[in-house]
Protein backbone atom coordinates (compact mmCIF):
# COMPACT_ATOMS: atom_id res chain seq x y z
CA UNK A 1 0.00 0.00 0.00
CA UNK A 2 1.70 3.24 -1.65
CA UNK A 3 -0.50 5.72 0.47
CA UNK A 4 -2.84 4.56 3.13
CA UNK A 5 -6.84 6.53 2.45
CA UNK A 6 -7.45 9.66 4.37
CA UNK A 7 -7.73 9.20 8.40
CA UNK A 8 -5.76 5.26 7.80
CA UNK A 9 -2.24 5.35 9.45
CA UNK A 10 -0.10 2.59 8.20
CA UNK A 11 1.95 0.60 11.01
CA UNK A 12 3.53 -2.18 9.19
CA UNK A 13 4.28 -2.62 5.45
CA UNK A 14 4.18 -6.43 5.32
CA UNK A 15 6.47 -6.96 2.31
CA UNK A 16 9.34 -5.42 4.21
CA UNK A 17 9.44 -7.89 6.95
CA UNK A 18 11.85 -10.87 6.98
CA UNK A 19 10.21 -14.26 6.69
CA UNK A 20 11.03 -17.45 8.66
CA UNK A 21 10.73 -21.18 7.09
CA UNK A 22 9.43 -23.69 9.60
CA UNK A 23 11.23 -26.22 10.86
CA UNK A 24 9.44 -28.83 8.95
CA UNK A 25 9.78 -26.79 6.05
CA UNK A 26 6.03 -27.16 5.08
CA UNK A 27 5.65 -23.30 4.90
CA UNK A 28 6.73 -20.07 6.48
CA UNK A 29 5.54 -17.01 8.64
CA UNK A 30 6.34 -13.97 9.02
CA UNK A 31 5.86 -11.82 12.27
CA UNK A 32 3.47 -8.44 12.03
CA UNK A 33 3.27 -7.65 15.31
CA UNK A 34 5.24 -9.49 18.43
CA UNK A 35 3.74 -9.66 21.88
CA UNK A 36 6.13 -6.81 22.82
CA UNK A 37 4.75 -4.58 20.26
CA UNK A 38 1.18 -5.44 20.96
CA UNK A 39 0.70 -3.73 24.66
CA UNK A 40 0.20 0.07 23.13
CA UNK A 41 -1.36 -0.78 20.13
CA UNK A 42 -4.67 -2.56 22.20
CA UNK A 43 -4.74 -1.45 25.90
CA UNK A 44 -6.17 -3.56 28.67
CA UNK A 45 -5.70 -6.96 26.66
CA UNK A 46 -3.39 -9.90 27.15
CA UNK A 47 -0.45 -9.62 24.77
CA UNK A 48 -0.99 -10.78 21.69
CA UNK A 49 0.91 -11.79 18.09
CA UNK A 50 0.07 -11.47 14.86
CA UNK A 51 1.51 -13.64 11.82
CA UNK A 52 1.12 -14.79 8.65
CA UNK A 53 1.65 -17.81 7.47
CA UNK A 54 2.41 -19.09 3.82
CA UNK A 55 0.67 -22.25 3.60
CA UNK A 56 1.97 -24.91 1.06
CA UNK A 57 1.41 -28.24 1.81
CA UNK A 58 -0.70 -30.76 4.99
CA UNK A 59 1.76 -29.82 7.91
CA UNK A 60 1.07 -30.29 11.74
CA UNK A 61 1.06 -26.86 13.65
CA UNK A 62 3.30 -26.46 16.77
CA UNK A 63 2.19 -27.20 19.79
CA UNK A 64 2.17 -23.61 22.03
CA UNK A 65 1.40 -23.94 25.32
CA UNK A 66 -0.31 -20.93 27.34
CA UNK A 67 -1.37 -19.57 24.54
CA UNK A 68 -5.16 -19.01 22.40
CA UNK A 69 -4.98 -19.03 19.01
CA UNK A 70 -7.61 -17.72 15.66
CA UNK A 71 -6.48 -19.06 12.40
CA UNK A 72 -7.80 -17.22 9.36
CA UNK A 73 -7.23 -18.80 6.10
CA UNK A 74 -6.73 -15.94 3.12
CA UNK A 75 -7.08 -17.18 -0.45
CA UNK A 76 -8.27 -21.09 0.03
CA UNK A 77 -9.90 -22.76 1.96
CA UNK A 78 -7.89 -25.13 5.10
CA UNK A 79 -9.00 -28.49 6.27
CA UNK A 80 -7.96 -28.68 10.22
CA UNK A 81 -8.04 -31.32 12.11
CA UNK A 82 -7.78 -29.99 15.59
CA UNK A 83 -7.57 -33.24 18.29
CA UNK A 84 -8.88 -35.25 15.81
CA UNK A 85 -11.75 -33.18 14.81
CA UNK A 86 -11.73 -31.95 11.29
CA UNK A 87 -12.88 -28.56 10.19
CA UNK A 88 -13.08 -26.66 7.29
CA UNK A 89 -12.18 -23.45 7.00
CA UNK A 90 -13.12 -20.96 4.27
CA UNK A 91 -11.40 -17.99 2.81
CA UNK A 92 -11.36 -14.91 5.77
CA UNK A 93 -13.24 -17.47 8.46
CA UNK A 94 -11.87 -17.69 12.36
CA UNK A 95 -11.19 -21.01 13.63
CA UNK A 96 -9.95 -21.01 17.23
CA UNK A 97 -8.07 -23.45 19.33
CA UNK A 98 -5.77 -23.83 22.26
CA UNK A 99 -2.19 -23.55 22.03
CA UNK A 100 -2.04 -26.80 23.76
CA UNK A 101 -4.10 -28.80 20.68
CA UNK A 102 -2.54 -31.15 18.31
CA UNK A 103 -3.45 -29.45 15.33
CA UNK A 104 -2.85 -30.86 11.90
CA UNK A 105 -3.50 -29.17 8.55
CA UNK A 106 -4.88 -32.47 6.57
CA UNK A 107 -5.98 -30.62 3.07
CA UNK A 108 -5.47 -27.62 1.50
CA UNK A 109 -7.48 -26.98 -1.78
CA UNK A 110 -4.56 -24.35 -2.82
CA UNK A 111 -1.68 -22.94 -1.49
CA UNK A 112 -2.89 -19.52 0.39
CA UNK A 113 -1.84 -17.83 3.27
CA UNK A 114 -2.89 -17.50 7.03
CA UNK A 115 -3.20 -14.94 9.41
CA UNK A 116 -2.76 -16.26 12.96
CA UNK A 117 -3.55 -14.20 16.23
CA UNK A 118 -2.15 -15.86 19.21
CA UNK A 119 -2.83 -14.60 22.78
CA UNK A 120 -1.56 -15.31 26.22
CA UNK A 121 -3.80 -16.57 28.51
CA UNK A 122 -3.54 -13.91 31.51
CA UNK A 123 -5.75 -14.53 34.50
CA UNK A 124 -8.49 -11.08 34.20
CA UNK A 125 -7.19 -9.56 31.03
CA UNK A 126 -9.32 -10.12 27.94
CA UNK A 127 -7.60 -11.18 24.95
CA UNK A 128 -7.84 -9.24 22.07
CA UNK A 129 -10.25 -10.55 19.18
CA UNK A 130 -10.05 -11.40 15.26
CA UNK A 131 -13.05 -10.95 12.65
CA UNK A 132 -13.33 -10.58 9.17
CA UNK A 133 -14.72 -7.22 7.97
CA UNK A 134 -15.94 -5.91 4.40
CA UNK A 135 -16.81 -7.35 1.72
CA UNK A 136 -20.62 -6.93 2.65
CA UNK A 137 -19.77 -7.64 6.64
CA UNK A 138 -21.27 -5.22 9.01
CA UNK A 139 -18.68 -3.43 10.41
CA UNK A 140 -19.17 -3.36 14.69
CA UNK A 141 -18.81 0.12 16.54
CA UNK A 142 -16.89 0.51 17.88
CA UNK A 143 -15.00 -0.61 15.33
CA UNK A 144 -11.45 -2.51 15.11
CA UNK A 145 -8.25 -0.46 16.75
CA UNK A 146 -5.99 -2.13 13.90
CA UNK A 147 -6.56 -4.12 11.28
CA UNK A 148 -4.92 -5.79 8.37
CA UNK A 149 -5.42 -5.54 4.56
CA UNK A 150 -6.80 -8.60 3.17
CA UNK A 151 -6.92 -6.78 -0.33
CA UNK A 152 -4.41 -7.90 -3.02
CA UNK A 153 -4.08 -4.59 -5.13
CA UNK A 154 -3.50 -2.41 -1.84
CA UNK A 155 -0.49 -4.20 0.25
CA UNK A 156 -1.89 -7.54 1.45
CA UNK A 157 -1.65 -8.16 5.18
CA UNK A 158 -0.55 -4.52 5.84
CA UNK A 159 -1.10 -3.33 9.19
CA UNK A 160 -3.01 -0.22 9.21
CA UNK A 161 -5.02 2.00 12.09
CA UNK A 162 -8.00 4.35 11.12
CA UNK A 163 -11.32 4.29 9.44
CA UNK A 164 -11.69 0.96 7.83
CA UNK A 165 -11.69 1.32 4.01
CA UNK A 166 -14.02 -0.50 1.19
CA UNK A 167 -12.05 -4.06 1.11
CA UNK A 168 -11.62 -7.04 3.27
CA UNK A 169 -9.65 -6.72 6.27
CA UNK A 170 -9.08 -8.33 9.55
CA UNK A 171 -10.28 -6.00 12.32
CA UNK A 172 -8.44 -6.70 15.89
CA UNK A 173 -10.93 -5.69 18.93
CA UNK A 174 -10.06 -4.98 22.69
CA UNK A 175 -12.58 -5.02 24.84
CA UNK A 176 -15.68 -2.97 24.16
Amino acid sequence: MEHPAEGQRLLKTFRLLPAQLWANRAGSTTEVIGFEESAPLLAGVAPWRLSVASLEFPAEFSVLPGLERTFTPVGGRVRLSVEGRLHTVGDGEQLRFAGEDEVEITDLDRPCAAVNLMSRRVPGLPRVEARTLGAGRPTPSPGPVVWVNLETEMGTFDLLEGPLGTGRALGLFGPA
